[in-house]
């Protein structure tokens, strides 16, 4: 007996339409959506393994039956198992399919900051498990072993194979931390001009104080400390010393820049990669040069975590434009220079520095405006600088005279 997946679609033309349902349910026939067409007309579904016993009802009432259509599961296959042909070549591409997830079609590297996602793919090219590899025949532990020898940045590696695909997760080595040389000998100095702000003192003996001016390559925490005793020692020394720094910056922006204006001229070009062979369906093949705007993109023939085939669409899309001379604004132009000083200025200062106040001026002449920033702001002055060999040799001096006296 049929169910709603393998049914009769039936149209059929009787004066008592009550009457035939009445009859078809007395018949036991399995029917179900039922639809009025017109005042003599029904359509009606009915299960696929009972249309004799319907026909002869039909028969019997002297109805005439306008449309017999079968539907769902069993008559669908029923029709492809009459093509052969058909059949051949659904059963030679589920061959095909499960084949190609046996070979490596594309590679997804996770976990990766440092190293390159291109040296991660060429390290899997040179071990032999780049794209178009067959997967199967690899060793998992030597496979790992080779690649953390090629990445020396890599502490631990796992390669995944499946669905025509390699995903490759890796943990890089976390970096050593700089060891300090407590004993060697340094000073911490000021790196340019400015006024002491804050001051914190690891090791050795501030030589400056909160609210002092003081000027590049200045002491500020000395490495050669005296003690109460009046005895010199050499430390390495160590500190924070923040102060408000002053610096002055200067950008040209020219008033008549180039810019941009399409042609409205656009170009399609479609592309089929094979593996690492590309079909191309355009004629012209040269560089297209700077003028233009391309934008690519690729889809990959496979459905994730299921099938992945060695096919991918490429499109390309370039859209034509020529230089064209532009005329800026003087508000424009200024605001463009601000952006420019704040980023230069932002960057220069790196983390640990902050902008505590800006002052821009813009000036303009014949071709460009002149942007200035004067800015004060709150950065690291020192830096660690080795005591020199002279200041080395007064201080052993002084330490044999105290030793002597």
């Amino acid at each position: 007996m049929g169910n709603r997946y393998s049914f009769w679609e039936l149209t059929i033309r009787d004066t008592g339409i009550e009457g035939l349902l009445n009859d078809l349910a007395y018949g036991e026939i399995l029917f179900f959506s039922p639809r009025r067409v017109d005042a003599v007309t029904v359509s009606v579904c009915v299960a696929y393994g009972q249309m004799e016993r319907v026909r002869e009802i039909l028969c019997r009432r002297g109805s005439e039956l306008l449309l017999c259509r079968p539907r769902g599961f069993f008559p669908t296959a029923k029709r492809i198992a009459r093509r052969r042909a058909l059949v051949a070549a659904m059963v030679i591409c589920g061959i095909l399919l499960g084949l190609s997830n046996l070979f490596v079609w594309h590679i997804d590297v996770q976990g990766n900051e440092t190293v390159p996602t291109g040296a991660v793919l060429r390290a899997m090219e040179e071990v032999g498990a780049g794209i178009g590899s067959f997967w199967p025949r690899f060793h998992g532990e030597q496979l790992k072993t080779e690649l953390l020898l090629r990445l020396e940045d890599v502490q631990w590696v796992a390669v995944n194979f499946g669905s025509g695909g390699a995903e490759v997760v890796l943990r890089e080595r976390r970096k050593v931390p700089k060891v300090i040389d407590n004993d060697a000998p340094y000073h911490v100095v000021a790196a340019r001009d400015g006024v002491v702000a804050r001051l914190s003192v690891k090791q050795g003996q501030p030589v400056v104080g909160v609210g002092d001016t003081v000027e590049k390559g200045q002491t500020l925490i000395s490495g050669a400390p005296v003690s109460t005793m009046g005895t010199v020692r050499t430390v390495h020394a160590l500190g924070s010393v923040q102060g408000r720094t002053q610096h002055s910056l200067t950008v040209k922006i020219p008033i008549e820049t180039l810019g941009k204006r399409y042609v409205g001229h656009r170009s399609l070009k479609i592309s089929m990669i094979f593996g690492r062979r590309r079909v191309n369906f355009y004629r012209n093949s040269s560089i297209l040069g700077d003028t233009c705007d391309t934008i690519t993109m690729d889809f990959p023939m496979c459905m994730k975590d299921v099938f992945s085939l060695p096919v991918r669409l490429s499109v390309q899309r370039c859209e034509f434009w020529e230089h064209v001379s532009v005329n800026g604004e003087e508000r424009s132009m200024e605001e463009r220079g601000r952006e420019i000083l704040h980023a230069a200025l932002a960057e220069g200062l790196g983390d640990d520095g902050s902008i505590v106040a800006e002052h821009y001026a813009g000036q303009t002449d014949a071709d460009a405006m002149t942007v200035t920033v004067l800015a004060e702001c709150l950065e690291e002055l020192g830096v660690e600088v080795p005591i020199s060999q002279g200041e080395l040799r007064e201080i052993r001096s002084l330490r044999e005279e105290a030793v002597n006296d």
